[in-house]
């Protein structure tokens, strides 16, 4: 799931709603290199920010509303936001998605071989997107019996 926020009538998503926030971080400093008049507009960034990442769950990179905020030290706060918000939507290779997953290749070699994973098969290649592994997952996590849990490919310690 894609966090996002509505923010005066306009939906950020991050990631990609971020990237217009360095956009105009970019022009702001470019309109105003010396910071005298477009501290307002980058602390009201970082609120927006902040507020992102506390849906998205990175309570690391929240920020304490402010009143004035350097252009540049918000450019470096938003890049690392998108940082660590910043996903593969996939397509994903067999190794990719053994990652998503926490298992091994062999594990999902061994799944898409039974038919119990769903993916696309092209040029003798596997992907998997990112709906098939949803869809795997919901389907795996209701096959288990009733108070089960199981973690593919990891033997319980």
């Amino acid at each position: 799931m894609q966090a996002s926020l509505n923010l005066n009538g306009m939906r950020i998503a991050c990631p990609a709603g971020m990237k217009k926030f360095l956009a105009e971080l970019d022009a702001i400093y470019e309109a105003d290199p010396l910071g005298q008049w477009s501290g307002h507009r980058a602390a009201q960034i970082v609120g927006a920010v902040s507020q992102l990442m506390a849906v998205a769950g990175h309570p690391e990179l929240i920020r304490a509303p402010v009143d004035d905020a350097d252009v540049i030290d918000v450019k470096r706060f938003v890049a690392a936001a998108i940082a660590a918000t910043r996903t593969t939507e996939g397509p994903y290779t067999v190794v990719q998605a053994a990652q998503q997953l926490g298992v091994s290749k062999e594990t999902v070699y061994r799944e898409v071989s039974e038919g119990l994973m769903p993916h696309t098969r092209a040029r003798g290649r596997i992907t998997i997107t990112a709906e098939q592994l949803a869809e795997y997952r919901q389907r795996t996590v209701a096959r288990l019996p009733a108070g089960q849990f199981r973690h593919l490919g990891r033997r319980p310690s």
